[in-house]
């Protein structure tokens, strides 16, 4: 899945807990291809109205036989926040897909 594809799912979890949150890093698997796809997404975010950190990913299902055909598995970690935390850059979002990125680059 690419990092939109994987937003469309995480991206409303993040709202359902804070609308305030403030997206601080995304990133992917060592499976990166040209396109921008990877079986593996992590999104943090700090989440102001809570004073938390939430890391959300999406991974294959751990439980299948067969890694190509499984189905995302959403996992979604929460821990309070500290100042480090607060004073993070906020990433753009919308956010530019990798396939785009690797054009320009």
């Amino acid at each position: 899945m690419t990092e939109h594809q994987a937003w469309k799912v995480i991206g409303s979890e993040v709202a359902e807990l804070d609308r305030r949150a403030r997206l601080t890093l995304v990133t992917s698997g060592l499976d990166l291809d040209h396109g921008g796809r990877s079986r593996h997404r992590v999104f943090i975010a700090y989440l102001p109205g809570r004073n938390a950190v939430v890391m959300l990913s999406l991974e294959p299902d751990p439980g299948s036989e067969d890694v190509e055909s499984a189905g995302p598995v959403l996992t979604r970690r929460l821990r309070p926040a500290d100042a480090v935390d607060a004073a993070r850059p906020q990433l753009p979002c919308p956010f530019r897909n990798s396939p785009g990125l690797m054009a320009d680059f």
